[in-house]
């Protein structure tokens, strides 16, 4: 039998910045009993609980019901918690086959939809059709009491992995068939979407794909009322072009469906080896992002870290590529659901064997979870695995109506971030809240620490119960957090907030004397120390100072330096430029520049040859006393000295040609 999404399994059969944001585990539980137990869906509800769904092989601990068969142990478990992760109520449905959800949802009238696959012909299952399995589909009311329930499928294998409720009220699914009953135009495995109304029944079903294996994962409704499906495919026929391996490789196949599931548009994305799209979601801008796993490092496919890596893809409204990127290590990382955050920003989960590249901190079993916060370029913002020494994959991931993150999938680990343990495979819940400001600061500096993901706090030291708090250590300081949600049972976390000295800065020397000539060509500063810093100031450009730029006159330089911390330190220099004026003013013509009268009382006459742009009047140390501008480029400029001493003083003269001329006058008293 096919099996879809069957993660644990899978992973059994292997060989196995600063300003940030900080997510942490504000509480965790384990639910199930003593076989195995996993989560495949989570959703938040109405009452800021949560509801989730998956499959359970269990009869003791929290599960009740279950139809037990040794051959095909599992039901569709349904569970339904606080806001605390704390059991509420708990359902099996099912029969002496093997029964498995994949998908639910809380529905508008406060109740709830729920899809998988089954093989039972007992049990709660009223309609069966013969074949492997079916799709099937139970409408469940707000204490899980069912409502309706229907078996979709033929004479093959049929399996629904995603349900959604409809603009209409109706529902719509997407699985995988190999069947040519309630199917029609089958080829092997092939994408199957089926639409029903409020009740249950068909409105329409089409399948979608080539002559090998097609499987889908996700379906989500579009703002223009129709459907968006994701997942891979083996083929390179009927509905499917552009695949890039051979059958025994797939592809990521994206599909677009209008309202009555016509075929729209299709993509394949990936290289020559597997390549799996297990989640989409249209984003704002109206393209789509989707997450999966790739182990091609070819064709659509670049910078894979090593074996299987996330592979996310954001793409236009009409599929095409906008960015790609791959995320992981050396090792094994497989994504399997996303969510776009109002931010604009993505969180996705799945499960990492890796412990390099991007991944940290793996707990060292066979998978840990993984969260990854990517933003609308890609670039990744944080990460964080989960778990213990065991197997822990997480399957579904959704942020959370308090700012924070709820995560589910199934665990067998017993240590780690694992408190409590049921037996073989547990769902495991994580809700996470966020920290966000400064972990790293330097001397002297304040950090503005928020937190979200609870509905009280309180920060110690000082007891501060508000969301953010600032902070102004003088040492390296662990904080303590603890976020409640209501009454919840939660974890206090620590952060570490790390001061860093500023760097020792030297600037003694400019590189070059501490006074220059106004007409001196441009000088280097290299005279600050550590290397590799910016140098500030009048007259500075980059790293050269221009004295003429600067003018006449006392300036202060600064030169700053950023360690490797990002702490920064300045130290300062003075430098003086002066005229620099000499008697060379003697070789001056007459004939090409007139002052008079000079001597003077106030009133100077200036004629030229060359228009005059202005000039500048200097004492005998050579401070600028006057400057004066001419309009219109004349060749003749009157000023009046009135107001100065009587003594001896230089006119600096510039012309529109860019020279100067330098004239020496005698003020006379009156």
């Amino acid at each position: 039998m096919k099996v879809a999404k069957a993660i644990l399994f899978f992973m059994l059969l292997q060989t196995v910045a600063w300003a940030q944001q900080l997510p942490m585990i504000q509480w965790q539980k384990s639910l199930g009993g003593s076989n195995d137990d996993e989560a495949y869906a989570i959703k938040q509800t109405r009452d800021g609980g949560y509801i989730i769904a998956g499959a359970s092989a269990s009869q003791d601990g929290d599960v009740t019901g279950n139809h037990y068969n040794s051959q095909f142990p599992e039901d569709f478990w349904i569970v339904k918690t606080d806001a605390c992760g704390t059991l509420q109520w708990e359902k099996s449905f099912g029969g002496t086959g093997r029964d498995i959800a994949y998908s639910v949802q809380q529905t508008s009238d406060k109740g709830y939809i729920v899809a998988g696959f089954t093989n039972s012909t007992d049990g709660d299952i009223t309609v069966y059709h013969g074949g492997a399995s079916d799709f099937w589909v139970i409408k469940l009311d707000t204490l899980g009491s069912v409502k309706w329930q229907e078996t979709i499928g033929g004479s093959g294998e049929d399996g629904a992995q995603a349900i959604q409720q409809t603009s209409d009220g109706g529902y719509v699914i997407t699985g995988w068939s190999s069947s040519n009953g309630d199917t029609a135009g089958d080829h092997d495995f092939d994408y199957w979407v089926v639409k029903l109304d409020t009740g249950g029944a068909v409105k329409w079903q089409k399948l979608y794909g080539g002559l090998n294996d097609d499987t889908p994962f996700d379906i989500q409704q579009t703002s223009d009322g129709g459907y968006v499906v994701a997942g891979y495919s083996q083929s390179n026929d009927g509905d499917v072009t552009g695949h890039h391996g051979g059958t025994n490789g797939s592809d990521y196949w994206v599909i677009k469906i209008d309202t009555g599931g016509v075929l729209k548009w299709e993509k394949s994305f990936g290289g020559t080896q597997d390549d799996q799209a297990n989640a989409v979601r249209q984003t704002p801008d109206g393209g789509y992002i989707i997450a999966g796993y790739t182990s091609s490092s070819n064709g659509d496919v670049t910078g894979n870290n090593g074996a299987y890596d996330y592979w996310i893809i954001k793409t236009d409204t009409g599929g095409n590529v906008q960015w790609k990127n791959c995320y992981g290590g050396t090792s094994n990382d497989q994504a399997f659901a996303i969510s776009v955050l109002s931010s604009g920003n993505y969180l996705v989960a799945g499960t990492a064997y890796s412990n390099n590249g991007n991944v940290t901190n793996n707990h060292g079993g066979i998978g840990d979870y993984w969260v990854i916060n990517i933003n609308s370029a890609g670039a990744l913002q944080w990460q964080k695995t989960l778990g213990g020494s065991g197997a822990d994959a997480a399957s579904a991931i959704q942020p959370t109506a308090d700012g924070g993150i709820i995560v589910a999938g199934a665990s067998n680990s017993i240590d780690g971030d694992i408190t409590s343990f049921k037996g073989s495979y547990d769902d495991w819940i994580v809700k996470l809240d966020l920290i966000s400001g400064s972990t790293n600061i330097c001397t002297g500096a304040s950090t503005t620490l928020t937190a979200s993901g609870g509905s009280s706090y309180n920060w110690m030291p000082g007891s501060i119960t508000t969301a953010s708090v600032t902070v102004s250590p003088a040492a390296t300081t662990i904080y303590t957090l603890t976020a409640y949600t209501g009454t919840c049972t939660v974890n206090s976390n620590t952060l570490s907030v790390a001061v860093n000295v500023l760097p020792v800065i030297t600037f003694t020397s400019l590189g070059f004397p501490d006074t220059v000539c106004m007409n001196n060509t441009n000088e280097n500063l290299t005279g600050g120390q550590p290397a590799g810093g910016m140098y500030n100031g009048t007259g500075v450009t980059t790293n050269v100072f221009n004295p003429a730029s600067a003018g006449i006159g006392t300036y202060t330089i600064t030169y700053n330096y950023t360690d490797g911390n990002n702490c920064s330190n300045t130290a300062a220099h003075v430098v003086t430029v002066q005229s620099c004026v000499t008697t060379q003013v003697n070789y001056f013509s007459n004939k090409e520049l007139n002052v008079y009268p000079n001597p003077f009382i106030n009133d100077v006459q200036i004629t030229s040859a060359k228009p005059i742009k202005k000039v500048m009047v200097y004492n005998m140390i050579g401070i600028q006393v006057k400057e004066f501008s001419a309009v219109n480029n004349v060749t003749e400029l009157s000023f009046n000295m009135s107001g100065l001493m009587p003594g001896i003083y230089f006119t600096e003269i510039y012309f529109t040609d860019n020279t100067t001329m330098i004239k020496k006058i005698n003020k006379q008293g009156n």
